[in-house]
């Protein structure tokens, strides 16, 4: 039987309204899991940190980590034309 731990979640940018902020999650062995307790929309885009650094889906968390959720950001294009 695996200890029981917890984990504070801190989210950033437009996730900050779906997300409570340092939300505490207990029990949650990998990022990937955290993230699907927290719900979120399969199509987000996330930049995952823990303890401030990058993390991926199978990262494994330990009791008092802090897990970051950032959304990525990106935007239109830029069309340069030339003139002859």
């Amino acid at each position: 039987m695996r200890p029981l731990m917890s984990i504070t979640v801190e989210a950033g940018g437009s996730l900050k309204a779906r997300i409570v902020p340092h939300l505490t999650l207990k029990d949650v062995p990998t990022v990937g899991q955290a993230i699907e307790r927290l719900r979120l929309p399969p199509d987000v885009a996330l930049i995952m940190l823990v303890n401030g650094r990058i993390a991926h889906w199978t990262t494994e968390l330990q009791d008092g980590d802090v897990l970051q959720l950032l959304p990525t950001i990106g935007g239109g294009a830029i069309s340069i034309t030339t003139a002859r």
